[in-house]
């Protein structure tokens, strides 16, 4: 295929266009960047190409191309791109092949200036793109505006208004914009766009071998719309609409900022997240490798996710805004973060779908910061996950709906996870942290229903294909606020570091608290996970048996007429092979002035102390049904609380 949507290749590749000599030069029809279009006087114009007239030097506008065998190219294909719209619609160059326009704009063969953007070390991209925007303006030698319809693009324009950009092929960008610096930025508005991609981010190819060539959602390619540099852009009632692996909707980075208003914003993915073959192969070369090359087609399974496009990516220091905005995505995920150093990502009153599988938002690195307030959000298996560095995520007075998890999290040290105010309901626990030792608050009266009964769960991180992450260190969970009432059990199983659990301002917890030992279902499925993409559903599945663990440290507090109601577990396991029991264990329970801890109206409680060698230290204390409870103080650090329930 000589001339593909986009050239892909090693840089060591990179100079052998430069060595085609033949330049066979065609009488250009029309080849004004801001008008290519056929002539309306011309009934029928005919342009056939063979080997003889291949490589184009000019814009060519017909109303009928016939290719051969032969694919048109570039004939300066070191400077140079060349591009196909059929009724200004963009469209996969194929040999053998007829093109016939049915309308005014014609079938045009379109000559714009090579736009080289590198990712990594190892891959540089030739984009094509039908707007190109360089410091608040209009690029016409970088941008095929013959695939932009209902506006005619100049270089004057200080807005694009009621574009239409539609492509049929891989690899073409609909928008991009950059800047040289803050200064030179400008603001950028966009409004009414229709944009509707079909296709890969990146070229077709039939082998699965190096799947990189379906997209680079770390890059940008064939996205539809891509801020970088210190772009400030805004869109105004856009309608964004791919359907393709890697067709990532709108792509923010490197400095620039990005506020979409009043959008919608469909993905649909590709065929590539149903083919296990492709799957295993993709990740037979493991996980840093895929990474550390710079692209990902697919989600690593290690997350229990599937998909092959994220609708949108905020990376490096780039900062987006979406209000007001409908997300209808069928995978992966809605508003993801990646490779950053700074980033900070808004969702404003907005509805966010995910349909097959996959999460509402993802945040990692040092500086991540996502805010959603006032969102009504439905995914199938996590509203957030959050991963290593200090990433952070706050939820205000949000709806959401998940089929699985409220927030996983996992190999974070130092972020903050926060529920503040709104409706969560989940099938499995609120709160799932791997390996992390983070801030989470739950406070204003924020309502939780978990399907499992679970509110909250630490664990050794089960994700090996990123590397297991097992060292130790401290997670807060506060409950705040009187009008916070929870229902559901804190499970503490991760006895690399502590749980400090704090129920404050007149905020109430009901059900257990407690240490566990985790039983992983893979395990008792007799399911190997690692290396193996078919096991994505056994990742953040276990069950527990409450009780001590050994290593494991469980400090409750309750301060300001809070109280912790004691009852039987309110959580269940999925595997009956593991009993969750009948007996809590803590390290200390600190009971502040007006604060409570009461046995539930159809428990009694025996309390027992015991040291490091599980021998009972004193005399137990028994609670009836409505007694109080009073604070737990070892008489020995390493010594710890034993609490069984009788119902």
């Amino acid at each position: 295929m000589q001339n593909i949507a986009l050239n892909r290749r090693f840089r060591g590749l990179a100079a052998l266009g430069a060595s085609l000599s033949l330049v066979f030069l065609l009488t250009a029809c029309g080849g004004s960047h801001s008008s290519t279009t056929a002539s309306s006087s011309d009934t029928t114009t005919t342009l056939t190409i063979t080997s003889d007239n291949a490589a184009i030097a000019a814009n060519q506008a017909v109303t009928s191309l016939v290719i051969g065998d032969t694919v048109p190219y570039a004939s300066d294909s070191t400077n140079k791109s060349l591009t196909l719209t059929v009724d200004g619609v963009e469209t996969p160059i194929a040999a053998n092949t007829t093109y016939t326009a049915t309308g005014s704009t014609g079938v045009v063969l379109e000559l714009t200036d090579l736009i080289e953007v590198d990712y990594s070390s190892t891959y540089v991209y030739d984009w094509r793109t039908a707007v190109y925007i360089n410091d608040a303006a209009p690029v016409l030698s970088k941008s095929v505006t013959s695939a932009v319809q209902g506006l005619t693009l100049s270089e004057s324009l200080t807005s694009l208004d009621g574009a239409t950009i539609v492509s049929v092929g891989p690899g073409f960008n609909g928008i991009v914009a950059t800047a040289t610096d803050a200064d030179s930025a400008g603001s950028f508005k966009i409004n009414n766009l229709s944009m509707n991609l079909t296709g890969n981010g990146c070229d077709d190819f039939a082998s699965t071998t190096d799947l990189v060539e379906y997209g680079n959602d770390f890059s940008g390619v064939g996205a539809g719309v891509v801020t970088m540099g210190y772009a400030d852009v805004t869109l105004n009632s856009p309608s964004i609409i791919t359907d393709g692996v890697t067709r990532t909707a709108i792509i923010v980075k490197e400095h620039s900022t990005m506020q979409c208003n009043d959008g919608y914003i469909q993905t649909g993915g590709g065929q590539l997240a149903d083919d296990a073959t492709a799957a295993a192969t993709y990740w037979a070369a493991g996980l840093p490798t895929i990474v550390q090359g710079g692209y990902m087609v697919m989600p690593p399974y290690m997350l229990g996710i599937t998909g092959d496009c994220r609708a949108t990516n905020l990376l490096d220091y780039g900062t987006a805004t979406y209000n007001d905005t409908t997300f209808n995505v069928k995978n992966w995920g809605a508003l993801s973060v990646d490779t950053n150093t700074s980033v900070r990502l808004n969702v404003n009153n907005c509805d966010v779908t995910v349909t097959d599988a996959g999460y509402g938002s993802y945040t990692i690195g040092s500086d991540s910061k996502v805010t959603y307030t006032g969102c009504t959000v439905n995914v199938p298996d996590m509203a957030i996950i959050g991963a290593n560095g200090e990433a952070s995520a706050t939820f205000r007075n949000d709806n959401v709906t998940s089929g699985r998890f409220g927030m996983m999290v996992w190999g974070n040290s130092g972020g903050t996870f926060e529920a503040d105010g709104g409706t969560w309901t989940t099938e499995k626990a609120m709160f799932i942290l791997k390996s992390a030792w983070s801030t989470v608050n739950v406070k204003n009266g924020a309502s939780i229903t978990s399907g499992n009964g679970r509110i909250l769960e630490t664990v050794v991180n089960d994700d090996n294909g990123g590397g297991s992450v097992t060292g130790s260190g401290t997670t807060t969970f506060t409950i705040d606020g009187s009008t916070t009432a929870l229902t559901g059990d804190i499970i503490h199983s991760n006895a690399n570091g502590e749980l400090d659990v704090v129920i404050s301002s007149g905020a109430s917890v009901t059900g257990g608290i407690t240490m566990a030992t985790a039983s992983d279902l893979a395990t008792l499925a007799g399911v190997t996970k690692s290396g193996n993409p078919d096991a994505v559903a056994y990742y953040s599945a276990f069950d527990y048996a409450y009780g001590y663990a050994s290593g494991a440290t469980l400090a409750v507090t309750l301060t300001d007429a809070s109280t912790w109601t004691i009852t039987a577990p309110k959580a269940t396991n999925a595997n009956s092979s593991v009993a969750i029991g009948l007996t809590y264990a803590l390290s200390s329970l600190t009971i502040g002035a007006n604060a409570s801890v009461v046995a539930g109206d159809s428990v009694s409680l025996s309390i027992q102390e015991y040291d490091s060698t599980s021998t009972a230290v004193g005399d137990p204390t028994t609670v009836s049904a409505g007694g109080s409870v009073s604070s737990l103080t070892p008489t020995t650090d390493g010594n710890y609380f034993l609490i069984s329930v009788t119902e």
